[in-house]
């Protein structure tokens, strides 16, 4: 027996070597569609709740802004 051969048919290393991911994917997985959607969809309300939390986040600055001009020109007369 070649080493190759006990590398490739011994169950122990082909398991430890699926964990690590030493040598690519070992076992092929295919999501069946409707996870296929639901994974998509889970995808699709992180980005929604990330575009929401940055234009917060823009509009909670543009008032700090115009609060820091507002104190600037108070402060100036």
């Amino acid at each position: 027996m070649y080493a190759s051969e006990i590398l490739t048919k011994s169950p122990l290393l082909i398991g430890i070597g699926s964990v690590f991911s030493i040598g690519g994917n070992y076992f092929a997985v295919e999501l069946p569609e409707d996870d296929a959607v639901a994974l998509g969809e889970d995808w699709k309300a992180v980005g929604d709740d990330m575009r929401l939390s940055m234009k917060s986040m823009s509009a909670e600055r543009m008032l700090q802004d115009a609060d820091y001009k507002l104190e600037e020109v108070i402060h100036a007369r």
